[in-house]
């Protein structure tokens, strides 16, 4: 579940410091503790819920085309 934390975050991180959306938080709580506890887990998760609302974060996190989230790795059409 960290693993996928970790992932999320830093994707956002990065479109942060590309699109200068100077809010976005340095690090989690989760990152800073050897071992956190579910809670604070679920609590950085919801964080980057709530921060991704952003339309810069809708328009570029991978599989979301605006309204809902679609297959972008499948060649159908």
């Amino acid at each position: 579940m960290i693993y996928n934390l970790r992932k999320k975050y830093y994707t956002m991180k990065l479109l942060a410091y590309q699109f200068k959306i100077n809010d976005f938080p340095e690090t989690l709580e989760c990152f800073n503790i050897e071992n956190p506890s579910e809670e604070i887990i679920m609590k950085d998760l919801s964080l980057l819920g709530e921060l991704s609302s952003h339309p810069v974060f809708k328009q570029h996190l991978i599989g979301y085309d605006g309204k809902t989230y679609v297959d972008n790795i499948s060649n159908k059409e």
